[in-house]
């Protein structure tokens, strides 16, 4: 991996911190900001500013332009990914589609399912949820139990899903289910393209530990989806599920911010104790264990970079994605526990981000919200197993 950056590549950087500038909405990042008209919801807030990344051209950054795409490498798209967390640009409502739908698609869908889906989920007219996990199946993916039977041109669809992102938001939701019981279960598996708004679909928002609602279980009730909509070949879906999860592995860009984040974490720190207090044996303890996380920091992000690289190189979703999945999920529970315990009661109030430019997250909160990056895209134990079995060789238990 060449650590330094090309000329081309540094350009880009400038010039979408130079776009964020000019574009960035009126005190955002600040206690002032609030949704300006005339949206009323944060959901139509988002959607207008993913309309504005579209139009400025800076959606779809490594997608081909034949698809509404801006054709920059995948170096590129990390480090546009890397100043949006600097800058704490607005997330795009529709970052299930962008981030690792579209890629799926490219990947594994007809000439027909990209002309009609990729377009709305760049300019965000569509929005996309994934519909993996289950209630039952629990980190055993293959084990799932919603099915669907053929009837005619349509499948039946009946079951559930959980911890779907979006699930409440959601025009189009992408949906592994069993089409074969007597196959063994990684071969009865398959993948389709369900239109949320069909009669017989609910969505239920879950309440988590943390106060968000950012998931929800989705129910299908004899929901019918046309034949046309399967994505590869019935029964091939354990295939489409797994490219679908190596381009969501690449998309879990917390490298960087952990990085903003541990930032904060410093800024905070300084903040309370200064001066002789800062000093104290207590304290020369807690810098040395922040010093330890800003190095950890540093090096997930130079091996996220290295994920990049190979596949910029190489073409290929490299280890590199589950070793930075497990890394820096156990980091933000290791540095937002840290950080929520640092402060005492001042943890439980102040802390890092600012959602939306409201007031600061506290640091408690952040460490509640950590425990989710250890399950979605996969959990820590299923990325140690990747891990084991195809770096270190070792067989399956």
């Amino acid at each position: 991996m060449d650590f330094q950056f090309t000329d081309k590549e540094d350009e880009t950087r400038l010039r979408f911190r130079s776009w964020l500038e000019d574009n960035l909405p009126e005190g955002w990042g600040t206690p002032e900001f609030s949704i300006p008209e005339p949206f009323t919801t944060e959901e139509e807030f988002l959607i207008d500013w993913q309309r504005k990344m579209f139009e400025g051209g800076w959606a779809g950054i490594a997608w081909p332009k034949k698809y509404g795409g801006v054709a920059l490498t995948p170096i590129e798209q990390a480090i546009y990914w890397e100043e949006r967390e600097r800058y704490e640009a607005p997330r795009e409502l529709n970052d299930v589609g962008l981030q690792f739908i579209g890629a799926m698609l490219m990947a594994e869908g007809t000439e027909e399912q990209r002309n009609r889906y990729l377009q709305p989920m760049l300019d965000s007219t569509e929005v996309w949820a994934q519909g993996f996990s289950e209630p039952d199946a629990g980190s055993d993916l293959a084990s799932l139990r919603t099915r669907a039977v053929r009837d005619g041109d349509d499948y039946i669809v009946n079951g559930s899903k959980i911890w779907t992102s979006n699930g409440d938001a959601a025009d189009f939701i992408l949906l592994l289910v069993r089409t074969d019981p007597d196959a063994p279960k990684h071969k009865g598996i398959s993948a389709l393209i369900v239109d949320a708004h069909t009669p017989g679909i609910k969505a239920e928002p879950i309440q988590q530990i943390d106060g968000r609602q950012e998931f929800s279980t989705v129910f299908y009730d004899n929901v019918r989806v046309p034949v046309s909509n399967l994505i590869g070949a019935e029964n091939d879906g354990w295939r489409v599920a797994m490219t679908t999860l190596e381009a969501e592995r690449m998309a879990s860009t917390y490298a960087f911010a952990l990085r903003r984040r541990i930032a904060k974490l410093l800024i905070d720190f300084r903040g309370k104790f200064a001066g002789a207090a800062a000093a104290s044996a207590q304290n020369v303890t807690a810098w040395q264990k922040l010093a330890e996380y800003v190095v950890e920091a540093h090096a997930a992000r130079t091996t996220y970079y290295r994920g990049v690289s190979r596949l910029q190189n190489e073409n290929v979703y490299g280890v590199e994605w589950s070793a930075g999945k497990l890394h820096t999920s156990e980091m933000a529970k290791a540095t937002m526990g840290f950080g929520s315990g640092l402060f005492g009661m001042d943890g439980l109030v102040g802390g890092s981000d600012r959602h939306h430019g409201q007031q600061p997250i506290p640091w408690g909160t952040e460490y509640l919200h950590a425990f989710c990056r250890t399950i979605g895209a996969g959990t820590s134990q299923i990325q140690r197993d990747i891990i084991a079995r195809r770096i270190l060789g070792l067989p399956r238990g």
